[in-house]
């Protein structure tokens, strides 16, 4: 199912803000939380997802069209 702007636009919200909380989060508790071997792991893998909604949003946003008169 294809998703929309604003769907893509509410995971992307989410992802950065999930992201701002792992990196407020020490190290052991990202690894327990995430099961990962370090917290750069998974910032890795956050940061990499948002730069695809990133490009997805950017793709998704609509066109305004102006007229011309």
């Amino acid at each position: 199912m294809a998703r929309n702007y604003e769907t893509a636009l509410a995971e992307l919200n989410s992802s950065k803000a999930e992201l701002a909380e792992i990196k407020a989060m020490t190290d052991e508790k990202a690894c327990y939380i995430y099961n990962v071997d370090s917290k750069s792991e998974i910032v890795k893998i956050i940061s990499e997802e948002i730069e695809a909604l990133e490009r997805e949003v950017e793709y998704l946003t609509p066109e305004i069209y102006e007229y011309d008169y």
